[in-house]
């Protein structure tokens, strides 16, 4: 009977405490999962992005019932390779997170056990791990959201529209979505890179090419495919910030020459003119994060102003909210690589929307390194509006319809190392 006993209990310890052991690895690997998934989703705000992982930890497994399963020291950020399956910790640029989950007694909330204690097995130590990547696809670098607008992606005079192994994506499924005539071109350049990324210009509806206009590869038409917005999800500013008269920094704000303006709440907008250099900080003022809320009124400037800016995000909001830069003016805007508005240099209010385009023209100095998101306004770039011209590797649109004329010059590139990755990029678990 003491040798049965012994035997009973040891078959008691395999099958309860085994089962029980499993579950809990269970636990720990799909709050390994989630962790990492908000992680890499958080980026590139690595800190966010540490406060995400820890926070659906405890969603998955409180520390009331379960103790801390998540330290800082588990939380990893490094480098996803794609092509050689390997994770690099603190490799850069930082595109991946890995997690690891524990019951154990370092953790002093070890996985108890059952039938084993009868066997001095008081407790076992489980882990779980968990990397997570965001994964570059080829996708669209110039969108047009509007579903049905006739000449949504309008391209005229011998304006130039080149991409960078991404994508023209045009949602209207008009007959004439995409227009262009003149002497024009748009072109989607493949480069020669370790990902073999491409691009495309796809149209749900149809194309109106007239006159010597060039269209390079030749459009994918009458496709009846929308790609959904690539920011819908991102939140706007918080309305609390700008919504009262009492939250006004500034109202209608005007200069000529030299001047260094701060984050803030501007009313009636921003006008700059004469000639001279308009500096834009990053930090300081009333919105320490470089955010410019740009609220019933234009951001304007004229005469030969340049307009410089490091890490800064305007936010237009209001019927008369728009952006236009005329006269010869320099622009080279960098937006935030960390914070809510990373990545974005121009954030259009989907709410209050403009009702006039946005219009923009310069001389090249770098132009707009950022997203450009206006999803319910037009966009216009006239004369000699530039992109990237060759300075950077994330130059974004999005708008509800976008035109270039004149002389327009537009270059996108969709790389946006410093921004953590392309908007069409893939969140994914990978190993």
């Amino acid at each position: 009977m003491s040798l049965a006993a012994t035997t009973i209990v040891g078959a008691g310890a395999i099958a309860v405490d085994m089962g029980s052991l499993y579950t809990t690895r269970g636990q720990l690997q799909h709050t390994a999962d989630s962790a990492a998934l908000a992680a890499v989703s958080a980026l590139p705000d690595e800190a966010a992005a540490t406060i995400a992982a820890q926070t659906y930890a405890e969603k998955n497994m409180p520390a009331a019932a379960h103790g801390a399963v998540v330290s800082g020291a588990d939380i990893t950020s490094g480098n996803w390779d794609p092509n050689t399956l390997i994770f690099t910790a603190g490799g850069a640029p930082v595109n991946a997170y890995r997690v690891t989950t524990r019951r154990a007694q370092s953790n002093n909330n070890a996985a108890p056990t059952f039938f084993a204690r009868a066997l001095g097995f008081n407790s076992r130590d489980v882990s779980a791990a968990a990397t997570a990547a965001k994964l570059s696809e080829p996708g669209a670098c110039v969108t047009s959201l509007s579903p049905d607008g006739a000449a949504a992606f309008d391209v005229g005079g011998t304006a130039t529209v080149q991409t960078y192994d991404c994508s023209v994506q045009v949602n209207s499924c008009d007959t004439s979505a995409l227009r262009a005539q003149g002497n024009v071109t748009v072109n989607i350049v493949d480069l020669p890179d370790p990902d073999d990324l491409s691009g495309e210009i796809n149209i749900c509806g149809g194309a109106d090419v007239r006159g010597s206009a060039t269209l390079s590869p030749a459009p994918n038409t009458n496709t009846g495919e929308q790609e959904t917005d690539p920011f819908a999800d991102t939140p706007q500013p918080d309305p609390t910030l700008y919504d009262d008269a009492s939250d006004c920094n500034f109202n209608n704000f005007s200069a000529t020459g030299d001047v260094t303006l701060s984050p803030g709440v501007y009313c009636g907008g921003i006008q700059l003119t004469g000639s001279g250099t308009a500096t834009f900080n990053g930090t300081g003022g009333s919105l320490n994060d470089g955010l410019y809320i740009i609220k019933d009124g234009s951001l304007s400037v004229a005469g030969t102003i340049n307009v410089v800016g490091n890490g800064v995000t305007f936010f237009t909001t209001g019927a008369d909210a728009t952006i236009n830069f005329a006269g010869t003016a320099d622009i080279g805007l960098t937006a935030p690589t960390t914070g809510p508005l990373a990545g974005f240099v121009i954030f259009g209010d989907a709410d209050a929307p403009a009702t006039t385009p946005h219009t923009m023209r310069g001389t090249s100095l770098g132009g707009y390194n950022g997203f450009i998101y206006l999803p319910e306004a037009a966009l216009s770039m006239i004369g000699t509006a530039t992109g990237t011209s060759g300075v950077s590797d994330c130059t974004v649109v999005v708008a509800d319809t976008v035109d270039f004329s004149g002389t327009a010059n537009f270059e996108a590139r969709s790389t946006c190392d410093s921004f953590g990755g392309p908007p069409t990029t893939r969140v994914a678990l990978v190993n």
